[in-house]
């Protein structure tokens, strides 16, 4: 009795998908990565729109995106800041359209957190399970 496999044939397929992984993975991250910053900007409070348009994306290495805004506020917006004071840098005190004078020290009470690119990131998972199964397809039968 003769007993055949077809390993060989296996082999070669599996060694074809691995070369096509790295540029469909690359695809689909870089796809997933403006998504992501598509939506989280769709999210993002636009009192002045300068969050909104500091949001962009990276690339953090290979097949991977790092997706963030630009700017020194964006974490207090998206996380909330806890009661502390305001006092001035340059000037010996502080005045805005408004006040009645000056002052040296402003009591900020805080602020709640408007996670805005949580819910960009929530808003894209759909988009994203589309973009990794056609990548998956991809691979497979190329």
């Amino acid at each position: 009795m003769k007993l055949s496999t077809n390993a060989d044939k296996v082999a070669k397929r599996v060694q074809a998908w691995a070369k096509n992984v790295t540029p469909e993975l690359a695809r689909a991250t870089l796809e997933a990565a403006t998504v992501i910053t598509a939506n989280s900007k769709r999210e993002a409070p636009a009192a002045t729109g300068r969050l909104r348009r500091s949001i962009s994306y990276v690339a953090g290495g290979e097949a991977r995106y790092i997706v963030s805004p630009n700017v020194p506020y964006a974490v207090p917006v998206h996380g909330g800041s806890r009661p502390h004071q305001i006092r001035p840098v340059r000037a010996k005190a502080l005045f805005w359209r408004g006040a009645l004078h000056p002052v040296r020290v402003v009591n900020h009470p805080g602020s709640k957190g408007n996670p805005f690119m949580t819910r960009g990131l929530k808003a894209s998972q759909p988009t994203i399970r589309q973009i990794v199964e056609r990548c998956g397809h991809q691979i497979v039968t190329r």
